[in-house]
């Protein structure tokens, strides 16, 4: 491509007598807008390529990117799609994934650490805390036995001790409905536990 390249601004240049700094300027100018122009699209592909070789993460994973949150539904050169548990479907460019920390909820373990806080008395006493709500955990659907739950006192102010539950969950997807779930079970678990 070189040598024909040559023989051609030769023969434009020697034999017709054509100005070529003309047409090589036209071109560099030309080269760099077309560039300039796609530098977005550029970097999607390269980003896609990067991110298709290191695999970060797969389909079905939950992923956080920035303050997006959601399941991946799929990966191409362009961009990464995903569902938020709100259902609604987010494209994120793979040139802002190059850009941004990506937290990968299930690569390695599909198990996901919950940790809520709840306050309770000093009168109350810690081992009775830690089985009660253990139990309601392991009532719940998609929370894991192992490790197994507990409660851990995290903060002694004035007039309560808060408490951090720690479970594990197998299903990232649920994590709301575990929550609202944990939080109406203890309710009762406790008022019954006095």
């Amino acid at each position: 491509a070189f040598v024909v390249l040559s023989i051609v601004a030769y023969i434009l240049g020697r034999v017709w007598n054509i100005d070529l700094t003309q047409i090589i300027g036209a071109l560099g100018i030309g080269s760099v807008a077309i560039a300039i122009s796609l530098q977005d699209t550029l970097s999607n592909l390269v980003s896609g390529f990067l991110l298709i070789v290191e695999s970060p993460f797969k389909i079905g994973d939950w992923i956080k990117v920035g303050q997006l949150e959601g399941e991946v539904l799929e990966i191409n050169w362009r961009a990464v799609r995903i569902k938020t548990l709100d259902r609604d479907i987010i494209v994120i460019p793979n040139g802002n994934l190059g850009k941004e920390n990506i937290c990968n909820y299930t690569l390695i373990d599909r198990l996901h650490a919950m940790r809520l806080r709840m306050p309770f008395s000093y009168e109350d006493r810690p081992d009775r805390i830690n089985r009660v709500l253990r139990q309601v955990a392991l009532t719940i659907e998609n929370v894991e036995s192992h490790p197994t739950p507990e409660a851990i006192p995290k903060v002694f102010s004035n007039t309560h001790i808060e408490y951090e539950i720690v479970f594990f969950i197998s299903k990232y997807s649920e994590i709301e409905r575990i929550e609202d779930e944990f939080w109406n079970r203890a309710y009762y678990a406790i008022r019954r536990g006095g």
